[in-house]
């Protein structure tokens, strides 16, 4: 049983592998999943040599993924464990790697710890997609819960760094977890129905839940990893203080939306949103958004925006979903529209005018897109969005050619994704290898492949039958 599995101690670290989660002096730390299962892996066997064979083979299990996927995750292990990494994990050259620092193995019992809810630092680096994705129980859950992961072993030019993308799983739930997940996918598909039956919240929230609400809200609109951990315990407590209060329920879901959760848990807390109150419009937009970028289903999402935009056209995160959709339609002066709405209503929200910066880059709008993230900076300086699009805009310039084959090179960042890669590999005009990547992002199911089809990096292949399927098989023309 998951419970009885020991826990590691070292240094200032305990490892929860049941859990899933790395303290660091009763902290969280943020480590992608695959790391974790490689420092599982290696405490467990801590002092003796693990090949690279036997750490691929654990860590990725039925997965063919090249070598370099573990070298990365090993080089975000040691991020995580800080400068110090490196005296914990040794590098065995040409065999595998060694974990060396004392390991203290300790029972459940003698670490009953409850998991901590609140966190110094996630992650580092600027973007929602590498840090938000601790929140999850794998960190991957990009896959709908009927879809398989597919298999892929296409050689590709540079080496993709395919660790934090390849293995992707749906997690199984046993005895009661799967009672309680059959439970929410009912009252998920009764959520479904609630405009059939409008229920409308006629109660106030207590003053305790309401202000955790609150506080998890504006952690919520910072977009930043590190309190992502810290909204969702914000908006479960408003919901443990009141299991009525609708609008925190949809609190829970947008986390779980832009934490790459699977389906199901945003849909859970959606549909317990409406079952409360059917005239919420931002809880109508959230189902939206989740149809779109976890099922891609776009008619589903069209038909509850549409909703929520008929209960509320101001409603800002309705806008802002509305605005997404239209973003990977290539409906980009709709896009603007809707955001530029919106920001009437929430003129200091920065993850709008964050928005407004990509819609912008879509439309080659450069110094505009630049101009916006600015603003989004100004009120937000480590807005991680608009940190994401300044350097895409950068890369836009003339001399943003040379930067991008420069990276790919290896003088820059060597984990890039199959998206990042696609960009960058569209930066330099490589078509073969951009479309590889194109079609690694889309069998992978990344959250953010959709958002391929506007970039105008990706121009010069938009005839190419590669790219025309691609698009196609994520339903988009």
């Amino acid at each position: 049983m998951p419970e009885t599995l020991p826990r590691y101690a070292f240094g200032p670290f305990l490892l929860n592998p049941a859990e899933r989660h790395l303290l660091r002096d009763g902290r969280p730390v943020a480590l992608p999943p695959k790391a974790l299962d490689v420092l599982a892996i290696l405490t467990a066997r801590a002092g003796h040599l693990v090949a690279k064979d036997d750490l691929l083979e654990a860590a990725w299990p039925g997965v063919v993924v090249e070598e370099n996927a573990l070298s990365v995750a090993v080089s975000r292990l040691r991020t995580a464990l800080g400068e110090a990494g490196r005296g914990y994990v040794e590098t065995v050259p040409g065999h595998g790697y060694r974990f060396v620092a004392p390991v203290t193995v300790l029972s459940a019992a003698e670490t009953d710890e409850p998991y901590p809810l609140a966190g110094d630092s996630m992650a580092s680096g600027p973007s929602v997609e590498d840090v938000v994705p601790t929140l999850s129980g794998d960190g991957v859950g990009r896959l709908a819960p009927t879809q398989k992961p597919p298999a892929r072993t296409v050689p590709l030019d540079d080496g993709p760094a395919r660790g934090n993308r390849s293995a992707w799983r749906i997690e199984l739930f046993s005895g009661v977890g799967l009672i309680v997940l059959l439970v929410l996918v009912v009252l998920a598909s009764r959520g479904n129905r609630a405009d059939e039956t409008p229920t409308v919240a006629t109660h106030d929230p207590p003053a305790e839940a309401l202000l955790a609400y609150r506080r998890g809200h504006a952690l919520w609109e910072s977009r930043r990893g590190e309190t992502m951990i810290e909204a969702l315990a914000q908006f479960n407590r408003a919901t443990a203080l009141d299991s009525a209060f609708a609008a925190a329920y949809v609190g829970e879901a947008q986390v779980y939306a832009l934490g790459y959760r699977t389906g199901p848990a945003a849909e859970a807390a959606i549909a317990r949103a409406l079952t409360l109150d059917s005239t919420l419009a931002e809880a109508w937009a959230t189902r939206g958004f989740v149809r779109a970028f976890q099922y891609w289903d776009w008619a589903g999402a069209e038909a509850a925006i549409a909703r929520a935009a008929a209960l509320d056209p101001d409603d800002v995160t309705t806008l802002q979903w509305l605005a997404s959709l239209r973003m990977v339609q290539r409906k980009l002066p709709e896009a603007e529209a809707a955001l530029r709405r919106a920001l009437t209503r929430a003129p200091d929200y920065a993850a709008l005018h964050a928005d407004l910066c990509e819609v912008l880059y879509y439309r080659r709008a450069y110094e505009e897109a630049g101009a916006a993230c600015d603003r989004a900076l100004a009120l937000d300086p480590a807005q991680p969005m608009a940190l994401q699009h300044r350097y895409w805009i950068r890369l836009a310039m003339p001399e943003g050619r040379v930067e991008a084959a420069h990276l790919l090179a290896g003088g820059g960042r060597a984990d890039f994704d199959a998206f990042r890669r696609a960009r960058l590999h569209a930066r330099t005009g490589a078509r073969d290898s951009t479309l590889a990547y194109v079609e690694q992002a889309v069998a992978e199911r990344m959250f953010v492949a959709p958002f391929l089809n506007p970039d105008p990096l990706f121009d010069f292949v938009r005839g190419d039958p590669r790219w025309v399927a691609a698009m196609r098989r994520m339903g988009l023309e």
